[in-house]
């Protein structure tokens, strides 16, 4: 009894730290954004970014702040959801950054350089338009 209580109670708390973005950028059309019920399983891709300060919290991109992302791990969850497949993108791997915005709505040109910069500049929602750029990947 005791385990599952202080299993629900880390549950909560790591659902506290799950913060949703505005992704109608990357999906202007409705019918492009599809909710999944919560019985659906269907294949699905996700993408997980740390970043490596907290500097600036609150100001920027909702509670990601300005900094640059160290760790991004895309997540393919296949049909069924019984298996999982994940990749690593190294932070200092060369891409070419798409038009992104800034978070002041400022928009930026198409740029070579280090994957992390997409983050620093343009925050989750550009480093989701240069996955999609580079690979083809659509990020659900």
């Amino acid at each position: 009894m005791t385990a599952t209580a202080a299993s629900g109670t880390v549950v909560a708390q790591l659902n506290a730290n799950i913060i949703t973005i505005d992704d109608s950028e990357i999906a202007p059309d409705p019918s492009d954004r599809v909710a999944q019920a919560p019985t659906d399983t269907s294949a699905m891709n996700l993408l997980l970014m740390g970043s490596d300060s907290r500097a600036g919290q609150g100001k920027g991109f909702g509670t990601a702040g300005s900094a640059r992302s160290d760790t991004t791990l895309l997540v393919h969850l296949y049909e069924g959801r019984r298996k999982a497949l994940v990749v690593s993108i190294p932070r200092d791997t060369e891409v070419t950054i798409p038009p992104c915005k800034n978070s002041d709505g400022q928009q930026f040109g198409t740029w070579t350089t280090k994957f992390n910069a997409a983050f620093a500049i343009g925050g989750p929602i550009c480093t989701i338009k240069t996955i999609k750029a580079e690979t083809g990947i659509t990020i659900n």
